[in-house]
């Protein structure tokens, strides 16, 4: 029945797709096709635990499962969906040779030296943020109790505050959208090609941060507090023209904390812009 309703066996990636993505739509189909949650974790969790390219998070499969239930539970409506431009590879491509990584550069204020001093110098001390070294291990602390601890092996932030104390990463108990980020994941993108749709990108939207995934991508924090819903959208869209991915656009959407380090590659996650 697996292999009837997916497009892949045994959990084989696709091309710059994620294993835990793979596994998602996995858990979609299912769960259109059936009620029981059991069932599909009995299905998936053998196949996924059989992946040679990493070990399961705690409970993916079956936090997975949770988060499509709530979505098919709630789901947006046509008429609540804002259409999005596609993504246009030629212009972007056009957009990208305008600056290189070296403008980029050459435009930055003082770059914040630490983990400890990035956090200070985006938010207040008060602000609650979900920090972790994995995706499924970030907690949420204060910004003050989060800069009296080395933060120098983490890896991810959550870069809008939350409500005091938030029982869970979800957009619903977000404080209110601070910064919005610009990522390419497509393969072609050079990190002189990003920063010169990230030039282009600023001339839209105040730059405060550009931080080195410690992979491929750059991570550009534009700071939206003071965006008008018209301009915030106007922007959003410049951002899916431009080849961004919509992922790292959404509210509650994990990214690259500034001088944490990446744990595959071992790599600083370095910030390269900061104004």
């Amino acid at each position: 029945m697996i292999n009837l309703i997916t497009p892949f066996s045994n959990f084989q990636t696709e091309d710059h797709d994620g294993l835990h993505r793979t596994i998602s739509r996995a858990v979609y189909r299912l769960c259109l096709l059936t009620g029981d949650d059991d069932y599909i974790l009995g299905k998936l969790k053998p196949l996924a635990e059989a992946n040679t390219k990493r070990a399961l998070q705690p409970r993916e499969v079956e936090n997975l499962i949770i988060m499509h239930r709530e979505k098919l539970a709630n789901p947006v409506t046509l008429e609540k969906q804002r259409r999005k431009p596609p993504k246009n590879e030629v212009f972007t491509r056009t957009i990208a040779t305008k600056a290189n990584l070296a403008t980029l550069k050459h435009h930055t204020g003082m770059v914040p030296k630490d983990p400890t001093e990035a956090l200070n110098r985006l938010y207040a001390k008060s602000d609650w943020l979900f920090i972790g070294k994995e995706t499924y291990s970030v907690l949420p602390k204060m910004v003050e109790e989060w800069t009296d601890l080395d933060l120098s092996r983490h890896s991810m932030v959550m870069p809008n505050p939350f409500k005091p104390d938030p029982p869970a990463r979800k957009g619903e108990f977000v404080r209110e959208r601070l910064y919005t980020i610009y990522e390419s994941d497509e393969p072609w993108m050079t990190h002189d090609m990003q920063a010169g749709v990230i030039m282009h990108l600023k001339k839209q939207m105040p730059l405060r941060m550009v931080v080195s995934s410690g992979n491929s991508s750059l991570h550009a924090w534009f700071d939206v507090s003071f965006a008008t819903p018209r301009a915030f959208e106007e922007f959003e869209d410049t951002c899916h023209l431009l080849c961004g991915d919509p992922a790292t656009m959404r509210l509650n959407h994990l990214v690259r904390l500034p001088w944490g380090t990446h744990q595959r590659t071992n790599k600083k996650q370095e910030v390269i812009y900061f104004r």
